[in-house]
């Protein structure tokens, strides 16, 4: 399944939402469109080595955190521009889902769907291979200094 339909769901929740639970469920489906988009692209375009070092065995392997460090740790702007917006986006989907006490509202989910619209089409302009190098060369670089 193409990660990137979780937008959809996300608008549809936002647009049907009757209660402030469809919105915070709106923020979650707008962060992981972009997260499962960027994660399975890292990892088909990281050589099997650098996954076999990191002991990825499947993209399902690759955690949230580790996949905005990924990205963030990159030479290249625009793949550091992607893992910082990934972060963000991540922090207010742990917000949702987990702060209780924070409200969120149908404007809420909409900032989030149009910051998830935004990454999602700077991913596809993205060049796949340096999504994937950043993988690979942040892996490098760990695995030699731990050696």
């Amino acid at each position: 399944m193409d990660g990137s339909l979780f937008l959809c769901t996300a608008r549809l929740l936002k647009c049907k939402g009757a209660c402030e639970a469809d919105f915070r469920s709106a923020i979650n489906r707008a962060y992981y469109a972009c997260f499962l988009t960027a994660r399975k692209i890292a990892y088909a375009n990281c050589s099997s080595e650098a996954r076999l070092k990191a002991q990825i065995k499947n993209e399902r392997k690759i955690r949230h955190d580790s996949l905005q460090t990924y990205l963030k740790d990159s030479s290249i702007p625009a793949i550091r521009e992607l893992g910082e917006d990934l972060a963000g986006l991540s922090g207010i989907r742990v917000e949702a889902d987990y702060n209780m006490s924070t409200v969120m509202s149908i404007e809420d989910a909409s900032g989030v769907i149009d910051e998830a619209d935004a990454l999602l089409e700077a991913i596809s302009r993205s060049s796949v291979s340096e999504i994937g190098n950043a993988m690979e060369k942040y892996i490098h670089r760990v695995s030699t200094q731990s050696s």
